[in-house]
């Protein structure tokens, strides 16, 4: 049985026998992501909510899977304690080997539907599925959840993440990304099993890793719903997003101070320059757990929520943006604004007039043109998707890294 389950498997994947038996999906190239845009097809005009199936081959058991749900607008994924989650099926793709990975995607019509098939014991049961990739009326809501663990990070979960912000990168249907954790917690930071690890003399792996600040280079507006705790390595996902909500009763902290290492992956470059040297020190040298009101008074924060909305009113704002601003104008006012955090006045200045001559606006740009008549016709402007050779700023050197 096994051996016939085996050879049928095998005649619906391709022969890689340079690679190892694990999971066989592509490899992603290391191009710049405006250029890997040019493999997805470009929206049309008012994107459509889409269902993605990820494809993947047979092979034994590898790495977790980026499943993709459709979840109503506002709605949070189940709470931690209890795996409710759908396990991948044998007819799923994982997002791979910890390389980047590239998908055959195939789009199908959520508007009815799709009656499930009979699901089959798979190796990947017990695969745990640390991220969850949801896309409706044009915003991707990424989902970190690590049940049991209060949604903690770990090896996995940061291949996943990565994963998905390529993947939201260059989906046509994506025009905001809402970051946020499941249940009741965002991200406490490093699982505390991983630092007893380290404790015990195993070392953290640097090497072959992306650098925190990678959500930066995304050039789509992401906003981050913080749900609960927020620690460590997750107040580093939340402080690279673009507008912050956070929920009444979630806490924010550093931790760094209590564990006696130094402010980790950036965080000494970044905190400065939200909310000044003197609050960023404060939070550091302490350690402290900043509630919500504080976190707006010092301005961690952009909007405090009540715990049952905050991830309806992320969403409500992403969806705003998807449908009201230009993705052209967006992408390249990200790269501005947080790569002149790296330049002069001048240099920020000379980004700008060298950005307009390339855009060779009005003539290649057709969001000018749309902008400027819904301005004469007093109506909404309806923009285009951001195209797959869209002209935008150049990244500063620390984010081309």
């Amino acid at each position: 049985m096994e051996r016939h389950h085996r050879r049928g498997a095998a005649a619906h994947a391709p022969s890689i026998r340079a690679l190892p038996r694990c999971w066989r999906s592509r490899a992603v190239d290391t191009a710049p992501i405006a250029s890997r845009r040019s493999r997805v097809t470009e929206g049309a005009r008012g994107v459509a909510h889409r269902r993605f199936h990820l494809h993947r081959c047979d092979g034994p058991v590898g790495h977790a899977a980026l499943p993709v749900r459709r979840v109503a607008a506002g709605h949070a994924p189940s709470a931690p304690g209890r795996d409710t989650r759908p396990r991948a099926s044998r007819a799923q793709c994982p997002l791979g080997t910890g390389r980047v990975q590239e998908y055959g995607v195939t789009h199908h019509d959520t508007g009815a539907r799709r009656r499930s098939r009979p699901r089959r014991p798979s190796m990947t049961d017990d695969l745990p599925e640390y991220v969850h990739y949801d896309v409706a009326d044009a915003v991707c809501t990424i989902t970190l959840d690590n049940p049991g663990r209060h949604n903690a990070w770990n090896h996995d979960m940061e291949r996943q993440y990565w994963a998905a912000l390529d993947r939201a990168a260059v989906d046509a249907d994506v025009r905001a990304i809402v970051l946020t954790g499941a249940g009741t917690s965002f991200c406490p930071g490093l699982d505390s099993k991983r630092l007893a690890g380290v404790v015990g003399g195993g070392g953290l792996v640097l090497a072959g890793r992306r650098s925190q600040h990678y959500a930066l280079t995304i050039p789509k507006p992401m906003i981050a719903a913080i749900n609960g705790a927020c620690a460590g390595i997750g107040i580093v996902q939340a402080l690279v997003c673009d507008i912050r909500f956070m929920a009444r009763s979630a806490r924010i902290s550093t931790a760094y101070a209590k564990l006696g290492i130094p402010a980790e992956y950036g965080l000494s470059w970044l905190l400065p320059k939200l909310i000044g040297v003197e609050h960023a020190l404060d939070l550091l040298y302490t350690a402290k757990r900043v509630e919500a009101d504080e976190a707006l008074r010092i301005g961690l924060v952009s909007r405090v929520c009540d715990d049952s909305t905050v991830l309806a009113e992320a969403q409500a704002y992403a969806r705003a943006l998807a449908t009201g601003s230009s993705p052209i104008s967006m992408a390249a006012m990200r790269r501005q604004v947080w790569g002149d955090l790296s330049r002069d006045y001048t240099e920020a200045n000379q980004v700008w007039l060298e950005t307009m001559v390339r855009m060779n606006i009005p003539t290649d740009n057709p969001d000018f043109g749309e902008g400027v008549a819904a301005l004469v016709e007093k109506r909404p402007a309806t923009f285009i998707a951001l195209p797959a050779d869209a002209v935008l700023p150049p990244l500063p050197p620390f984010m081309e890294q």
